[in-house]
Parts: C-alpha cells; structure tokens; sequence
C-alpha cells in the first residue's frame, strides 16, 4: 500500500469512525505477539521467524513504534516497576533471580513467553513461566522513549543510492522511529543518499529529517545548496549540524535564518555541549529543537547503550546555554542493521516527536497532496453521507422522514431480505 493511499484511508477512518477509540497500545503489543504463537525459540532471535524470550518482547514492541531494551536483565531495570498484583496487558514480566527470563503479560493472568529449545512461542499461566523476578510498565507517557539513528553518505560505502532501501526497512523494524540523514554541508557538497531516503519516507510515511552541516560559506548559498539537493523542495523536517568547524553562534543565527528565509521548514539545532564551550559558551536560550551530545560508546544495541548511559536521567538530557535539549545523541557506536551507527533519544510518544518536527498523521504529505487529499476525503464524506450529511434522497427515507444514507439503505435491504427468508 503507498503511504499516499495509507493517508487517505486512515483520514476517512477519521470520518467514519470518530467515536470509535481506537486500540490502546496495550492491546496492539499482546494482539502483535499473539501473531508469534507456534514459532519456534532460537536463542539470540527477535523475529519474525524464531524468538527467544527477551526477542519476542523486543520484536512485539517495535511493531508498535517503540522501543525497550533487548536483554531480559535490561528489561527488568528499565520502565516503571509494576507490583505483581497490579499487572496490566503490555506489561514486562521477568523471572528467576538474575531476570534470565522475560515473557509479555496478556490479561487474565497469563503471559506470553519464547521460554526454550523445543517449545514455540505459547501463551500459558504467569505461574508456569517460572519464579516470578519483578515486573515493568513502558507504556507510560513518563517513561516512553523513541530511537532514531543519525545517518551521512559516510554510513554507504560508495553503495549505489537505490541500494539502501532495505538497510532503511530494516532499521525501521529493529524499532527506531526516526531516520536522520545528511542532505547537504556549506555551499559545496550534496549529500547523494538524501533523495532516495525522502523518496522512501514518500512512499512508506516514516518519519525522517534531513540535516546541513553549517561552514562559514555564504549562509544564503548554503540554504540554495540544501535545496538544491532536497526533493522536499525545504518540507522535510530540517536540522542544522552546527559543530567543528562551523564559526560562532552569530554565523548559526546567520545560517538558520537563511534557511528560514529560503522557506526550510527547521525543527532541530545539533549544537553539542563540546562546541557549545569551545566557541565561549554562548546562549541558547533562543535556539530552536536543541540536539546534544553525550557519547557512551559500547558498540551494543542502542537500548542498551542507552540504559548504561543512564537513560531518561543520563548527562545527556541536562540542559546549557539556557536551553533544554529534545533530542540526545548518546552514542556514535549504536548496533543497527548491521552497521556502527550514530543513535539518538527522544522522550515522548510518536504524537510528541511529530508535533516537535511540524506535523502529524500528514507530515509527510505536499502542500498540493494536502489538497488533493482534503478533496478526496470530502468527496468520500459525500458520498457516504450525502450532500452536506443529509443523505440521499434517491435512496428512500425512514420513519422520520430522513434521506438514507448508503449504509442506512444497506441495512433495510439487508432486512428485507431476511424478512422473506
């Protein structure tokens, strides 16, 4: 389905389905793993083929856009801690004393598990799952905390641009919720790979940023080489990398304006605390979506790296210059999709970190697309309730007197011809 198509429907779903609330996150992380049930164990395995017990878990979430810690030790550190008697669908349940086993609650006092060699995914009594360890929440707006890597031509290798596509669907489904990529530096160089990540984006409503490393090179070219290189045409989110080499905090204001002026739509200022310092520690009081950095490099998955950084109260997330960072680049030596990677936090939910780059569900849509789609959807309203929600009078009246609408007239053919059987 083309994330064009994915918008139009989940805009008329709006319309036709308003007072329906749609699943909580709890019920789409047990429905998720339930998909897994009669799936073999295979230790070290987090989906969709084999799983072993932390994997299923790891993999259930991040079909859901969020991310926990892959290990069962992590998982039973990281989120809220839940008392036993207090458990709810989605929660995290580990056991044994050294948390050497972890399965998902479900409801009704039962979990489901990837336990061993042997025995496929199942969903069985909390009490046959072992010992009971303790027990964490991650659904909680408090504690909810999304990944995304920061990406360059550096990561490719020379790889032809069209090539990446399925490095770019893998690391969406090792659950990261965000792609960053470079786009362009000064007023010399494009960035090849941009392109086909916003293409990407296009086509399957991911959520990315294009990013400029700032030079000291006339602030106007430099925002007519970012567009120059940006099929976005300055829509795509944008954030500015302004690090070594990239002047004083008068050329950053020099350069965002002339980014804003160019009709970029900017979102993020990477400033890291380093360069904050080392050009006399300015303030930044007045900067727009601060992105820090605070490395701790282990070469792990990035949750992992994440919780030994100290997680949601790690150095990262202090804040400098007057200004509280949203973003934390917390590692340069993330392992994701094969590759070392730059990954970063944010803390909040998918709603949150859209609203922080500057949309929604239609972020990821043009202006003229906006337009066709609002046209669509009316047009679907129309004909589903009639001209101005009235119905049609072609198709009949009821009792009162009312033009049925095409479900209405559905419903008493439906009934009529139930009444003659």
């Amino acid at each position: 389905m083309s994330r064009w198509l994915a918008t139009l429907i989940a805009a008329a779903s709006l319309l036709l389905m308003a007072p329906t609330a749609a699943a909580d996150a709890a019920t789409q992380v047990v429905d998720v793993a339930r998909t897994a049930l009669g799936k073999p164990y295979a230790w070290g395995a987090a989906g969709p083929d084999a799983f072993d017990c932390s994997g299923l878990i790891f993999w259930a979430y991040a079909q859901i856009g969020i991310t926990v810690p892959r290990t069962s030790q992590q998982q039973a550190i990281g989120g809220q801690p839940v008392d036993r008697n207090d458990l709810q669908p989605g929660d995290v349940v580990t056991f044994y004393p050294d948390a050497s086993h972890a399965a998902l609650y479900t409801g009704g006092g039962n979990v489901i598990q990837a336990s061993t060699y042997g025995r496929p995914v199942q969903e069985v009594p909390l009490e046959q799952a072992g010992p009971f360890h303790n027990a964490r929440r991650y659904l909680t707006r408090e504690t909810m905390t999304l990944f995304g890597v920061d990406l360059s031509n550096n990561n490719w290798g020379g790889a032809p641009p069209a090539s990446i596509v399925p490095t770019l669907n893998e690391i969406i489904a090792e659950g990261f919720s965000w792609i960053e990529h470079k786009c362009s530096e000064g007023n010399y160089y494009a960035d090849p790979y941009w392109p086909t990540v916003w293409q990407w984006a296009q086509q399957t409503g991911n959520i990315v940023v294009a990013y400029h490393y700032v030079t000291t090179d006339d602030p106007a070219q430099q925002a007519q080489k970012y567009l120059s290189n940006d099929p976005s045409n300055g829509a795509a989110p944008c954030m500015l990398d302004f690090e070594a080499n990239s002047g004083d905090i008068t050329n950053f204001w020099a350069v965002w304006n002339a980014f804003v002026a160019a009709g970029v739509n900017m979102r993020l200022s990477y400033i890291p605390h380093w360069y904050w310092q080392q050009i006399g520690s300015p303030d930044l009081s007045g900067v727009v979506g601060l992105v820090s950095s605070a490395y701790y490099e282990e070469g792990n998955y990035a949750s992992t790296e994440y919780a030994d950084a100290g997680g949601d109260n790690g150095q990262g997330w202090t804040g400098y210059g007057g200004a509280t960072p949203v973003i934390w680049q917390f590692t340069d030596a993330a392992l994701v999709a094969g590759m070392s990677v730059d990954a970063n936090a944010f803390r909040g939910s998918i709603s949150d970190l859209q609203t922080l780059l500057g949309g929604g569900l239609f972020m990821a849509l043009t202006d003229d697309e906006q337009t066709e789609l609002l046209q669509k959807t009316r047009e679907i309203w129309d004909q589903l309730r009639g001209p101005n929600g009235q119905g049609w009078p072609q198709l009949g009246q009821n009792a009162q007197g009312q033009n049925l609408t095409p479900v209405d007239a559905l419903a008493s053919v439906k009934n009529s011809i139930e009444g003659k059987q």
